[in-house]
């Protein structure tokens, strides 16, 4: 099992940081919590902890994840999720593949994340915006696809409860080298250090709840606990 947390000293709910997305709000009944960081950080299992508890409060979540399939089986993704090296993520133009993701992200929000906030759903994504923040700063040469990317969030709905995920490139690879199907995965330490930077910086920048996973699961959730409750207290009244 994926393990973890302590919380981080930056765990600050508005930030006027330049660099901080600027989102709309849902006002929706429902409630948005996203998760983000790097692959191995044990997203999936916190995921799966918060899913059970908000279901033992007898409130309808609802489970999803971004980018969906219709980005994952594209071949241009693969290339760059499965690239070995420098020279091979060079090859993909990060422009046209974070408009290809944040497209996914919008059309996803709106067939799928709009409808179960206004059926009252606790919905949990697994990777949002902030995702594509901390990997343009982890791969774009220059400032273009940041400011493009500055502006699609515009249209992107706030998440009522960001968590941000963190755990140190080692132990995530050794985590990754654990799952069977990704055994032989080419894994390049040095860009995943770089990526777990990245995504320290987008939780800055953005105010995220911010924790990292390197103590047992029950530690990680108990430091949720309270966010998690406070955004279901308007299912109690």
């Amino acid at each position: 099992m994926e393990q973890g947390s302590t919380t981080l000293p930056f765990e600050a709910i508005d930030t006027r940081s330049p660099n901080a997305l600027s989102m709309r709000p849902h006002g929706l009944p429902g409630t948005l919590i996203t998760l983000c960081g790097i692959d191995g950080a044990g997203k999936t299992s916190t995921i799966n902890a918060v899913a059970d508890y908000i279901g033992s409060q007898g409130v309808p979540v609802f489970c999803t994840y971004t980018p969906t399939e219709r980005v994952r089986t594209n071949s241009l993704f693969r290339t760059l999720v499965d690239a070995a090296d420098n020279k091979a993520r060079s090859q993909i133009d990060i422009l046209g593949l974070c408009l290809t993701i944040l497209g996914d992200l919008i059309q996803h929000i709106s067939d799928t994340i709009i409808p179960h906030l206004e059926q009252g759903h606790v919905v949990i994504c697994d990777r949002y915006i902030y995702t594509s923040q901390a990997e343009v700063h982890s791969r774009a040469a220059d400032e273009i696809p940041k400011t493009v990317l500055a502006y699609i969030a515009r249209h992107v709905i706030r998440p009522d409860l960001a968590i941000g995920i963190h755990i140190d490139p080692d132990t995530a690879r050794a985590r990754i080298r654990q799952r069977e199907h990704e055994r032989d995965k080419p894994l390049d330490l040095e860009f995943m250090k770089i990526q777990a930077a990245a995504y320290l910086n987008v939780a800055r920048d953005n105010g995220l709840l911010m924790i990292t996973t390197d103590a047992p699961l029950e530690s990680t959730f108990a430091m949720l606990k309270p966010s998690l409750d406070y955004c279901l207290a308007k299912y109690k009244k």
